[in-house]
């Protein structure tokens, strides 16, 4: 079974990108929730988590992700949660072991190289000139919180760079008007999973979008 990381950047629409993969069957394992979870409900990792940053680090039975603005500190944080993170995806993995593969969905594949613990990686591009418009008519997040979080992120064309697949995901793409934006990405999505169902080495299952 291979093991493909999906990501993007903010606004990126990645998350919907990978309910099309979910929807068809793929199983997909969204480490962005279970990051929050270990953050917030495991006890094991919040003993863990509190024997290296203290007790204070939590307020309200909830971890204060304020205290760890400074980067290196995050990091810090996330180092202490990851081998309960990748556990988890291998028990998840066992679980679906009849696919020929499982998503790992994270905002922050490359950011923490957990796109080498892959066996592919996609990312989905969208220019950062769109999302901020997205941003800015879809969301109600002030102007000043929008160009925060896009001017501290990774770079989308480094992440175009290192990842195996990209999906681009814009209305730029839209050359042919009888095609929609939605049937442009199917189309892709559809040729990402024929070129992974090729490489498994396994084709006991087979699927089609």
């Amino acid at each position: 079974m291979l093991k493909v990381g999906l990501t993007g950047n903010h606004g990126s629409g990645h998350k919907q990108i990978v309910e099309v993969f979910e929807e068809a069957g793929t199983p997909v394992f969204d480490a962005d929730l279970v990051v929050k979870w270990l953050l917030n409900y495991n006890q094991e990792t919040i003993r863990e988590i509190k024997s290296k940053f203290g007790d204070t680090i939590y307020s309200y039975g909830l971890i204060n992700l304020y205290k760890f603005s400074d980067n290196s500190k995050f990091e810090k944080l996330l180092n202490v949660i990851e081998p309960h993170l990748f556990r988890k995806y291998d028990y998840f993995r066992l679980r679906n072991n009849k696919y020929a593969y499982t998503i790992f969905l994270s905002s922050i594949l490359f950011e923490k190289r957990w796109n080498d613990k892959m066996n592919y990686s996609i990312n989905t591009f969208k220019p950062q000139i769109s999302r901020k418009k997205d941003l800015r008519k879809k969301t109600a997040m002030h102007l000043d919180m929008i160009e925060f979080i896009l001017e501290n992120e990774m770079c989308e064309y480094s992440k175009n760079c290192m990842a195996d697949f990209i999906i681009p995901n814009y209305s730029a793409l839209i050359d042919n008007p009888e095609h929609t934006e939605d049937e442009k990405v199917l189309k892709q999505i559809n040729q990402i999973h024929s070129n992974l169902i090729r490489n498994c080495g396994n084709l006991d299952f087979i699927k089609t979008f």
